[in-house]
């Protein structure tokens, strides 16, 4: 049987179209990557804007290797501009906000490595709605063991707290008497204490700048226990009179804390002796003595009013 012309090309259609159909069902590149995936517990975390998370978060994550097996992870939290190696499957981790920006959606990138070095092309993401809180500084009243009455070498404690973690306190801001004038600044790295991962001690020691054996108001100040002085001075101390020392925390997007304040009545000395009573029992008695008989008009004596307790304190 002779088939026709029409026949003849309309199968030849049909066999071409069903080649094309086949061709088109294998079209691609093929995946010859033999690389880690790594996958995230979720992408993104959501939540209202009035429920922002703290800028301290935490992520979870694994990953699955074809060919080999996983030894470890890198993490970024600056959109993979530097990586972090761990072995652990999640982390705690500060996200860093912009400089004056309170709030936002931050990204951790994870990327799984085998054992043959090779890492994910493709990092898994995560995605946190965080808003930064202030930090709080409060004056500590069991550790500020001070007398009132105080000369011109005097030591101050603080208890400072921010629940996105106290490694997000940029620097602290001191002032004395009056906010308006120049604050000296503080690097945030003189925690003397830490409490927990939040909250810290931190402590100052200032000393009047004495020249030609004047004591003048100007003050330097030494953070923690160290014996070398921030640069700078602080200003405005008053003599013979109540003093108010001023101290808020500033943190890495520029929140600060409502400002800490320390009184003290500041005495100037008028001798070069100084006469410390640091006796619990016959306190008065001993510092009588001591007073008649030292007194003289050749010798001036300072006296210093010390505490109960205070020369038993553990903290230096």
């Amino acid at each position: 049987m002779t088939l026709r012309p029409k026949i003849i090309y309309a199968l030849l259609a049909l066999v071409l179209t069903t080649l094309v159909a086949c061709t088109k069902e294998f079209d691609g590149d093929r995946n010859t990557s033999d690389a880690p995936q790594t996958y995230a517990l979720v992408d993104s975390v959501v939540r209202d804007a009035n429920n922002y998370l703290t800028t301290t978060v935490t992520a979870h994550w694994w990953a699955e290797s074809k060919t080999g097996f996983i030894t470890g992870y890198e993490v970024s939290t600056d959109n993979m501009q530097t990586w972090r190696y761990t072995t652990k499957q999640s982390g705690s981790f500060l996200l860093d906000l912009p400089l004056g920006v309170k709030e936002g959606l931050l990204p951790i990138f994870i990327r799984a490595i085998d054992n043959s070095g090779k890492k994910d092309p493709t990092p898994a993401q995560m995605v946190f709605p965080v808003r930064n809180t202030a930090p709080r500084v409060v004056i500590d009243p069991i550790a500020n063991k001070r007398p009132f009455n105080t000369f011109p070498i005097i030591r101050a404690l603080w208890n400072v707290t921010d629940i996105d973690g106290i490694q997000d306190i940029s620097y602290y801001e001191l002032v004395m008497n009056d906010t308006t004038l120049n604050h000296l600044n503080l690097p945030a790295n003189f925690t003397i204490e830490p409490v927990n991962d939040s909250s810290a001690l931190v402590a100052v020691r200032m000393e009047a700048v004495i020249s030609n054996n004047i004591f003048s108001e100007d003050f330097k100040v030494f953070t923690g226990n160290r014996t070398t002085p921030v640069a700078g001075t602080l200003l405005g101390a008053q003599y013979n009179d109540t003093n108010r020392l001023y101290i808020r925390a500033v943190d890495r997007t520029g929140n600060k804390s409502a400002w800490a304040v320390d009184l003290f009545f500041l005495k100037k000395p008028v001798s070069d002796v100084l006469l410390v009573n640091a006796l619990t029992a016959s306190a008065n008695a001993t510092q009588l003595f001591y007073t008649n008989n030292l007194s003289s008009p050749l010798v001036n004596i300072t006296q210093f009013e010390s505490m109960v307790g205070i020369t038993t304190s553990n903290r230096t």
